[in-house]
């Protein structure tokens, strides 16, 4: 009775590795019994745990009978932010709405940072007379990102939206996801 447990990790090891190349790649992982999956790269596997490391650097140890239960879905790694733009006053037409969702698009589109890949994705989640908000997803460049990237990206595309949008709203916001 004293070996089962030690002799379960074991194999679980072992069917983990055989089963799929899961080391230094980037996955969301689904396990029984907890609500929010947990994404992040496999770092290490060991014969009781299994190490895995979140987009922030930080490491989560797992055991690995309960990693072998898991669904393991390949992710690249990806940073969403939500850019929220509030435009002064009521009553503003479709038409002005479109030309400031057309201007934050482009310069969304356009933003640069040494962190992040050319690649993003944006899509506008809500729109109001006094509202305009985005989800705009970054893939880094590097599997693990600091928190000083992050605050540096969301400064910049506040301070990208502001000069664009100067006197055209009153607000912006940007926060993680």
């Amino acid at each position: 009775m004293l070996f089962i447990h030690p002799l379960i990790s074991y194999i679980s090891m072992i069917i983990l590795q055989m089963e799929l190349p899961l080391k230094n790649r980037y996955y969301e992982i689904s396990m029984p019994g907890i609500q929010k999956p947990l994404t992040g790269k496999i770092l290490k596997i060991t014969s009781r745990n299994t190490v895995v490391q979140d987009i922030h650097g930080v490491e989560h140890y797992i055991p690995n009978i309960q990693l072998i239960r898991a669904i393991f879905k390949p992710l690249p790694p990806q940073l969403t932010l939500r850019v929220v733009v509030d435009l002064p006053g009521e009553g503003i037409n479709m038409n002005y709405l479109s030309e400031l969702d057309r201007q934050i698009t482009e310069k969304l589109e356009e933003y640069r940072h040494p962190g992040f890949k050319d690649l993003r994705k944006i899509v506008l989640a809500k729109v109001s007379n006094n509202r305009l908000e985005y989800l705009v997803t970054l893939y880094p460049v590097q599997a693990t990102i600091r928190d000083e990237d992050v605050r540096k990206a969301m400064i910049e595309l506040v301070s990208t939206l502001s000069k664009t949008l100067e006197g055209k709203a009153s607000g912006i916001n940007v926060m993680s996801d």
